[in-house]
């Protein structure tokens, strides 16, 4: 098999069903250029394509709140504390 249908195989993968990222335990700052290169949107957007069956514009929509949510700053301020 080429490289570059190896490269299409794990694209298809990622796109598809399979999300990546956390659970290799990589830093979200190595793996984003990584996925972005293969053509993701997302180190998630196969964990949306498989679980939800969005339409196309369904799915821009929501792994743009990833990204968003992603990036976001964790505080322990909370209502309750």
């Amino acid at each position: 098999m080429k490289s570059s249908s190896v490269g299409i195989a794990k694209s298809f993968l990622l796109k598809t069903y399979y999300g990546t990222g956390g659970d290799l335990n990589v830093p979200i700052e190595d793996i984003f250029p990584i996925t972005e290169s293969h053509g993701l949107m997302h180190t998630q957007e196969g964990i949306v394509q498989g679980h939800f069956s969005p339409s196309p514009e369904q799915k821009v929509k929501q792994v743009d709140q990833l990204r968003k949510g992603v990036s976001l700053m964790m505080s322990d301020k909370t209502p309750y504390s």
